[in-house]
């Protein structure tokens, strides 16, 4: 048995969920909870109750309560679709009323948009793959139409000339 074996067979749950998120969700967010049907991942994040430096000594500034979940679609995992729903904490000034939420970037994970390291996968898998788009998207938790779309209009390097009839 390899040491990565041994590893990986002692990890916790929310150890293995740290190796495989965005940085930038575990150094700020906490796992809340996690959930596995036969076609998606969803896993549950809620803002940590750490203030940023700037606030962190006014006594004014408090947790206040959280925002809406924002879902993101991430890398699909094992054949599943995963599915990341965010909640960003709100926290109030009591000096002034204001109430607001510390800006974390995370749109290279939004589920509208594809980050770069997964379009160099997906192109690579459409074009050396002897399977349709439709079920690549499949296979990988996308919408084929969408995938479609996307590899047509913005991932292959091909230029395409709509035929007219």
């Amino acid at each position: 048995m390899s040491e990565y074996s041994v590893i990986i067979c002692k990890m916790k749950a929310d150890q293995l969920l740290e190796t495989i998120l965005p940085e930038v969700l575990i150094d700020n967010f906490d796992i809340d909870r996690f959930e596995k049907s036969d076609a998606r991942f969803d896993i549950w994040l809620d803002e940590k109750k750490e203030q940023l430096r700037e606030d962190k000594y006014n006594n004014n500034i408090i947790s206040y309560r959280f925002g809406d979940y924002r879902t993101i679609q991430d890398y699909p995992i094992r054949g599943r679709a995963t599915y990341l729903h965010v909640r960003k904490r709100k926290w109030l000034d009591k000096a002034t009323g204001e109430i607001f939420s510390y800006e974390w970037d995370v749109s290279e994970f939004d589920g509208t948009r594809l980050n770069a390291e997964f379009v160099v996968f997906l192109k690579k898998e459409i074009e050396s793959t002897p399977v349709s788009i439709s079920t690549l998207a499949a296979h990988n938790g996308l919408n084929g139409q969408t995938l479609r779309k996307q590899y047509k209009e913005i991932i292959s390097d091909m230029y395409w000339i709509r035929l007219e009839m």
